[in-house]
């Protein structure tokens, strides 16, 4: 579990401001540095995780990071943490299956 927590924090780090800058199209009428921290960091490890994870089904993703949004902060927070990483994910191209070699 500690490995995994951090090469996602790694990875986010790594990439923030590619992650960042590929989030703001779909912020709508927001920036990032407006949202509260626990949005901004689940948004973030969202979409690292969409772009860079293909062992993770997105669907999974989108979820996991709308019940850490709904419990950490509030339901409104869930139903936007949903919208923005569903437009993300439809963005990008389809994810291809992690292979084992």
């Amino acid at each position: 579990m500690k490995l995994f927590a951090e090469q996602r924090i790694r990875g986010v780090i790594g990439k923030m401001d590619e992650i960042d800058a590929s989030l703001d199209p779909f912020l709508e009428n927001w920036s990032l540095y407006r949202l509260g921290t626990v949005v901004r960091s689940v948004l973030r490890l969202g979409a690292w995780e969409i772009a860079h994870a293909p062992d993770i089904p997105t669907p999974i993703v989108i979820n996991e990071a709308v019940d850490i949004a709904k419990f950490f902060s509030d339901s409104q927070s869930g139903r936007f943490v949903n919208g923005v990483l569903d437009k993300y994910a439809k963005s990008l191209p389809a994810k291809q299956p992690a292979t084992t070699e």
